[in-house]
């Protein structure tokens, strides 16, 4: 019985080497930076980047939490930004 199993190993492995990775999307760059509102940090809140359809933006948005008046999209409930113009709400 495991001299049958072991001439799978090759297939498995093959299989296994190729997997289900494939592309991940387009390439995210981290965004940081700080907020204010009339001179003020803002205390907390999100900020989000949409590509600009009207200068040719494509794709996912990224988005990030602000705290303290800062944010960075590389932080664990951020998303990084695509290349680009993008609208910020």
């Amino acid at each position: 019985m495991l001299r049958d199993l072991t001439g799978l190993m090759p297939i498995v492995l093959a299989v296994l080497l190729t997997g289900c990775g494939g592309d991940a999307g387009p390439k995210l760059t981290h965004v940081t930076g700080k907020v204010t509102l009339n001179g003020a940090p803002v205390p907390y809140g999100s900020i989000e980047f949409v590509p600009d359809p009207a200068k040719g933006g494509n794709g996912p948005a990224g988005s990030a939490e602000i705290i303290n008046g800062e944010f960075s999209t590389k932080k664990p409930n951020g998303r990084g930004v695509i290349a680009g113009a993008h609208l910020v709400r």
